[in-house]
This record gives C-alpha cells, structure tokens and sequence, in this order.
C-alpha cells in the first residue's frame, strides 16, 4: 500500500525556489497514485488552489508563519504516513519530537550553505540545527558540501543521502540570443549579463553591481547591459538597489518586472534573463543549492559564482569560478561566509567580453551538465527514497 505524503515548504502557488521544486513532487506523486497534500507556509487559503490535492492554509499572521500551530489539525485530517518538510533548520525545528506526527516518518530536506553548523538555538528556534539535523528518519541534503558538513558534527538516525534539485526542461531551454536581444530592444549590445535572485544580505547583489559598474567602465557603457532579475528595494533583508545603481553612476542595468522576494516570479520571465545573457552572475555568498545555476545552465549560459559552499558542484568545468576576496560571519551563528572577490568578477567579465568562443563553448558544456539533471531524471531519486522510508515503518 502505498503511504500518505504531507509536504511542508513554500506554497506551490508562489514561483519560490522551494515553491517550484515541491510542486513538482506534489505533481509526482499525485500522478504515481499516491495520496498527497501540502501544508503551505504563508497561504492564507486565497486565493483558493486549483489542485487535485489538498493544501492546507496557516494562520498567518495570526498564527505561526511556519504553520506549528495547524499541524496537529492538519495531520488528524489528512493521516499522513509520511511527512516531507523542505527547509532550513530554522523553519522546521518544531518538528522535532513533535506528538502530532505519531507513528508517521519525517524525511528532512535541508539546504546548508556555510559551516560551522551551530549546535545552540536561537530566539524563534527551541533546537539547536544538529538537534534539528538528527531527529528526522531520514535527512535529505541538496549538495555534497551540505552532507559533508553535516557528516561532521552529526549523528543521523539513518544513512543521509544527497539528491540535487532537477530543472524543467519544458520551462528552461536554449533560444537563440541575437534573437532574443533583439526582442528586447539590446541588440546593439556586446555583452549581456544576467543576475536571477532574491534581494537579500547574503545574495550581495551590491558586489555584483560594483563589478559590474568597473567593467562598464572598463569597455565602455554602451557596449554592456546588466539585466538583474531581482526586486529592486527590500527593506527588511537586502539593499535598495536603485539607490546602489545611482551611488555607483552605472546607467546600463534593467531590472526585470514582477519579482517579489520569497514568492519569486513568472517563469517565463525568468527564462528570459538566462536566454539573454552571455553569462549569469550569481554574487551570492553561498547556496544551498543554487537552482538559477542549474537553470542557467540548461539555456546555454554558463554562470559566474564565488568558489564555495555548493556553488563549485555546479559551476566547475562549465563556467566561472571566483576566489573569495575576504570572509564574514553571519548573524546570529557566526557561520563562516566569503565575499565575493570584485576583481575576480571583473576578470571574468573581461574574459567572457574578449572570447566569446570560449565563452559558448563553456555555455556548451553547462548545457551537457544540466541535462543530467532534468526532472525526470530526478524525481524517481525521491519515489526510490519514498519507498526506502516506508520500509522503515514497516520493519521499525
């Protein structure tokens, strides 16, 4: 008999990184013949979801954000045999030793980003990230980096494994760039570069900016464009970005429409900011995976990325690979995170400007790279790790 799945992460009506990959395993599984549903975090119930599964609303802001104070209810009418959390440590430490699951497993899927993993909790948290980290059946890690780390100071329940995000190749695809530029009135341009994420602090989009502005300078303004795919102000998380752009005299940057932080933005939109770009520029300080890679990738366009955390399992041999000028530690763990080095982005812009052969012969090869991990390849990982913890019930 196949096992009731509750899934808990970003709602799939948000375009959320998180959003986007539960949705396709909601997807999944309801068309494998599974029982499914989501406990969403932030809906509300409106607007109503137009899914053959149930999804679950919070109570924000009335109640909690993550949806702590639902479950038990959501649980007793849904009679999960499973629970899927997709998360940060941070937002699903509730689950640990919760009643409400019963004789249900919890399978973990967790970004970690930097290191050192913290031990101690903070305000908002009851557990510390290895307490969280060791409570469920099984953990679930978006990146090598993330297992090897988590390897180091944890003792897990079961075996952990390692699954990669897939990309879809219905959404993401190569196009033709003359063709697209020129849809877009850049034509004219050179060289074009593209920066797809959310605004905030550890994105350090102002980096990118910097670079960029330097290399404009360097070749000349009218001859490059930076398209940022990004909300231009946030106040709560990262920068007001237009106030950057005027501070640095840069006038050569578009920002792409419709992009609201946390919720993410239409696909095609995004698509878009791959395909019209020579190369993506990721200036974030680390990744727990890092999707917009990957999705680069699969349109032909290699990425630029600071050399940590699970950045290099995507970007080495297909793109560009930047050395930390210095490093910082973020607030409230101090786990350790580098800066992006703006000369080394400077560099590489240089390079992708003056060999362009070079340049789509890496877009090639990340191209190659991506279509190992196109979701059809992927999503039979998490029907095979479905089944191994259903296993688990049965001999527990």
């Amino acid at each position: 008999m196949k096992p009731r799945i509750l899934f808990i992460t970003d709602s799939i009506t948000f375009n959320s990184g998180f959003a986007n990959v539960i949705r396709k395993l909601l997807y999944y599984f309801h068309e494998q013949g599974y029982e499914v549903a989501q406990q969403a975090w932030a809906y509300t119930g409106f607007p109503p979801v137009q899914a053959p599964f149930p999804v679950y609303p919070i109570r924000y802001p009335n109640g909690n954000y993550f949806g702590s104070d639902v479950f038990p209810d959501v649980c007793k009418m849904f009679k999960p045999d499973i629970i899927f959390s997709l998360g940060d440590c941070y937002a699903v430490d509730w689950l640990v030793n919760n009643k409400a699951i019963g004789d249900a497993k919890w399978i973990a899927y967790v970004p970690i980003d930097s290191h050192p993993i913290p031990s101690v909790h903070q305000n908002g948290m009851e557990f510390g990230w290895q307490t969280v980290l060791e409570a469920p059946d099984k953990v679930v890690f978006m990146s090598k980096y993330g297992e090897t780390k988590a390897r180091e100071v944890c003792n897990f329940k079961n075996e952990p494994v390692t699954i990669y995000h897939g990309y879809d190749k219905a959404e993401f695809y190569p196009v033709d760039k003359l063709h697209i530029k020129c849809k877009n009135g850049l034509d004219h341009i050179e060289t074009i570069f593209s920066t797809v994420c959310t605004n905030s602090e550890r994105k350090q989009n102002p980096r990118g900016l910097e670079a960029f502005a330097l290399f404009s300078e360097e070749v000349g303004p009218a001859k490059t464009t930076m398209y940022m795919h990004t909300p231009v102000r946030d106040s709560k998380e990262g920068y007001f970005l237009d106030q950057v752009v005027k501070t640095l005299n840069v006038r050569n940057v578009i920002f792409g429409k419709g992009v609201i932080n946390g919720k993410g933005s239409p696909l095609s939109g995004v698509r878009t900011a791959y395909n019209i770009a020579d190369a993506h520029l990721l200036p974030s300080s680390c990744e727990g995976f890092g999707l917009p890679i990957l999705e680069s990738a699969a349109c032909n366009t290699p990425t630029i990325g600071v050399d940590y955390s699970s950045i290099p399992e995507l970007v080495k041999g297909h793109g560009y690979l930047i050395k930390p000028s210095d490093y910082i530690y973020s607030r409230p763990y101090c786990m350790k995170r580098p800066l992006i080095s703006v000369e080394g982005i400077v560099e590489a812009m240089l390079e992708i400007h003056n060999n362009k052969e070079k340049n789509i012969e890496l877009g090639r090869k990340a191209r190659e790279f991506a279509e190992n991990y196109t979701w059809e390849k992927i999503l039979p990982e998490f029907k095979t790790l479905i089944h191994e913890v259903s296993e688990l019930s049965v001999n527990d």
